[in-house]
């Protein structure tokens, strides 16, 4: 037996189906029905799945249900709720990045008693206290104009204490080092969330609002490490004062004796050479980025653009290129050769470019390229380079590369992401709540995997239109707005 046929043989139980009917209307034979019924066979299609739900008359719930048995049969498990999760991080993003905007709840200034203030160590007995302590000893630490804030905790643990809002209140340029620990157990429980998936969407409003944030990773089962018998297993570092507290944040302890602040200090720095970055974030002159991932496209063997509005770098030319670089621009010529540079290697590479239909009207509407950023080029597109450029991506279509609108769920894919993936390696980019673009470099190999094996599976999910619906799509609208160009005119 099988997920799918377990749900299938209890619907049949169920609603007394006739199982001759249901094999006649499904025009399969009887030695089929039975083996799928017994799970001795899986579906070859969600259209079956959606035809035998609608002989039976399932609404629409128990047909979504019969449809996530049929996946979950097919790609097993594991698979299955790792692209559920990589799915509700891109289709929750603009809550994840909008959590940065709110402002840190208050809190009352952390005051320890007559009695504590005479000794170097101060107990903390609740979540409350340790907030209002943490709160307060990264306050001084940003005053006092201190180099950096050591931390080692989960990204949860920081989510709970606001560390992200904090900070981002003070506008505290400083360096941040996070260690956190990226899970190497597979989960024996089903329904578990990705816990990595889950870790990097909480780090989503620390890439969001800090400028100098670097988080390293090591591998450990991360049930064992923190939820076990561990005493004072998180640590924060700011300045002259550090803390240790329990994994569920209820207890603690605030040092401000410097020999033992500098002890932890050193723990933390030799602890941070066993450690390995996770991401890499390069903001500034897209510098990285242009002579890295050129080399990057050209090696890799599929490359998997994922966005609201349609990758148009590739179908910028030499003209468009000068025409919108910033006349001011820093060593013009030399970032012009090198984009031009970055363009051509995608004419090597598999490129897969998905897109929604919202962002391409966006587009259209706007005139803004977001993965370009503000500071190397002159936005607005005009309406006539706007339409140029669609023509051209209308005109690859069933080309060499793979050009596609994206349906379904991914219909509403959240115009402020944009995913470039390959097996390899891969960035996430998305604006800060000032507009400036942030790329993330994602390094560890099993979040990576994770979103390349979901960027592979958008077909088999059907969450792809048909290159004649997204032909059809992109020459509808580029008619219609030429039109309405040439009536203004």
């Amino acid at each position: 037996m099988s997920t799918f046929s377990d749900l299938f043989s209890l619907f049949i139980k169920s609603r007394e189906i006739n199982v001759s009917a249901l094999t006649a209307y499904c025009n399969l034979d009887r030695s089929t029905m039975y083996k799928l019924i017994n799970g001795k066979r899986t579906p070859t299609s969600k259209e079956l799945v959606r035809q035998i739900a609608s002989f039976m008359n399932l609404n629409p719930v128990e047909t979504q249900e019969l449809v996530d048995a049929y996946l979950l049969t097919k790609v097993g498990w594991e698979a299955y709720y790792r692209r559920k999760n990589v799915l509700d991080f891109i289709l929750n993003f603009d809550e994840l990045r909008l959590d940065s905007a709110f402002p840190a709840s208050s809190s009352q200034k952390f005051r320890p008693s007559a009695k504590s203030m005479e000794s170097s160590s101060v107990p903390l007995t609740s979540q409350l206290h340790l907030s209002a302590a943490l709160q307060q000893m990264l306050l001084e630490s940003t005053s006092l104009g201190s180099d950096s804030i050591r931390i080692f905790a989960q990204p949860e643990h920081l989510q709970t204490l606001n560390v992200a809002n904090f900070l981002a209140n003070y506008q505290a340029h400083i360096k941040i080092e996070h260690i956190l620990c990226i899970n190497n157990n597979k989960s024996l429980i089903r329904s578990q969330r990705n816990y990595n998936i889950q870790c990097l969407k909480r780090m989503v409003p620390l890439y969001g609002t800090l400028h100098d944030y670097q988080p390293y990773f090591y591998y450990d089962n991360i049930n064992s490490h923190f939820n076990n018998l561990n005493i004072l297993p998180c640590m924060f570092i700011a300045g002259t004062s550090a803390i240790l507290c329990s994994s569920d944040l209820k207890e603690g302890i605030l040092f401000s004796n410097k020999d033992i602040v500098e002890l932890l200090k050193n723990r933390f720095d030799e602890m941070l050479k066993e450690t390995s970055p996770l991401t890499q974030e390069f903001s500034t002159g897209l510098n990285f980025h242009l002579k890295n991932f050129s080399s990057i496209y050209t090696s890799s063997q599929e490359v998997y653009s994922l966005s609201a509005e349609a990758c148009l770098i590739p179908f910028f030319t030499p003209d468009l290129v000068d025409k919108y670089m910033r006349k001011d621009f820093p060593d013009r010529s030399d970032m012009i050769a090198d984009l031009n540079n970055y363009i051509k290697a995608f004419s090597s590479s598999n490129l897969h470019i998905y897109f929604s239909k919202d962002g391409i009207l966006n587009f259209l509407m706007t005139g803004y390229i977001r993965e370009i950023p503000d500071s190397i080029y002159t936005p607005p597109v005009d309406m006539a380079d706007r339409l140029r450029l669609l023509r051209k991506l209308s005109e690859h279509i069933n080309g060499k590369w793979d050009i596609r609108m994206m349906k379904g769920p991914m219909d509403k894919f959240p115009l402020p992401l944009h995913l470039s993936i390959t097996s390899n390696y891969g960035y996430m980019m998305f604006s800060r709540c000032n507009k400036e673009l942030v790329y993330i470099m994602l390094k560890e190999q099993n979040i990576l995997n994770s979103f390349y094996d979901f960027a592979c599976s958008l077909e088999e999910n059907e969450m792809l239109c048909t290159y004649e619906e997204t032909a059809a799509f992109l020459r509808s609208v580029v008619e219609q707005n030429t039109l309405r160009a040439s009536s203004l005119s």
